[in-house]
């Protein structure tokens, strides 16, 4: 993985490192390339998903309903981006993994489930008023009503539930959830089977989707959508219940075992990243995510 996954590590980088039967069907859409065949070439309907390959935080990943909306999307992210299958799972967890190179196998050091924002309808009060209701909710609020705007004066029926986000970013309004006591063995064996098929892979987070934990533990009915590396953070800590003490300390524990990782490799010959380039790449970061904020709210 480029720079070990810190900065600006191109996505389609990243997939083309993880075992095929385990990601969805995903292109690059370059410059000048017509997405539209790209989706014909790889036997995609739609809805289908749209990232930037270069992103972070959730920034510029949506949903897209047709070719209209697919060019459209390539006009307001004029930078290179993925067309990726929407996988049919409503669940997603981050699984962090870490291995240190002198051992055979590594260890799970932390599950967040995220949940998605969502909004129970009442039959009584407008879309835009069950949204206002939620405090957490109202740091999206201008997302989310460029995105409903259909909907926004309708009240909601009772009992219909929709989801306003389809996005596990705890910058996009998902809530995280500290679920690492779920962490048994056959959840452990099969991330370990997937990882060591990773080369140099040592530190980082898996985000998958799948259909009910114990097909996810199985090895079935789950994709893996991001792959994150030394720039991971162990997402458990964001649990509502956890202090800012305790998520401190998760931070530092993490940062500790990277450290150590990166002691045991010292002198194993693998492409490193000089000083220069690597603070260059970090403010390609700053700006990319700037860029994307922009366009946006454009």
């Amino acid at each position: 993985m480029p720079f070990g996954g810190m900065a600006m590590t191109p996505k389609s980088v990243i997939y083309e490192l993880l075992p095929n039967e385990y990601i969805p069907k995903t292109a690059l859409i370059l410059e000048g390339e017509d997405p539209i065949e790209k989706v014909k070439i790889l036997g995609l309907s739609y809805p289908i998903i749209a990232k930037p390959n270069h992103g972070l935080k959730g920034l510029g990943v949506q949903t897209i309903s047709n070719d209209q909306e697919l060019i459209n999307y390539s006009k307001t992210f004029n930078l290179p981006y993925l067309i990726q299958e929407k996988i049919p799972h409503s669940n997603e967890v981050g699984i962090f993994y870490c291995r240190y190179p002198k051992t055979d196998k590594g260890f799970i050091s932390g599950v967040v489930q995220k949940n998605f924002m969502k909004i129970q309808g009442d039959g009584n009060h407008t879309l835009e008023q069950l949204i206002r209701a939620n405090p957490r909710f109202n740091f999206q609020i201008e997302r989310l009503r460029n995105l409903w705007r259909e909907r926004w004066a309708e009240v909601i029926p009772e009992e219909e539930e929709i989801t306003l986000l389809e996005v596990g970013s705890h910058t996009r309004g998902a809530e995280f959830i500290n679920i690492s006591h779920l962490i048994d063995e056959r959840l452990s064996s099969k991330i370990e089977e997937i990882a060591s098929r990773i080369p140099g892979f040592y530190y980082g987070r898996f985000d998958v989707l799948f259909r009910d934990f114990e097909s996810l533990k199985d090895g079935e009915n789950f994709k893996i959508i991001e792959l994150n590396g030394a720039m991971s953070e162990p997402t458990h800590m964001y649990d509502p219940s956890n202090s800012l003490w305790n998520a401190w300390k998760e931070i530092l524990k993490h940062w500790r075992i990277m450290s150590e990782i990166a002691v045991q490799n010292k002198g194993v010959p693998i492409q490193k990243t000089p000083f220069r380039k690597g603070l260059g790449l970090f403010f390609e970061n700053l700006n990319l995510e700037k860029q994307l904020k922009k366009q946006l709210s454009d």
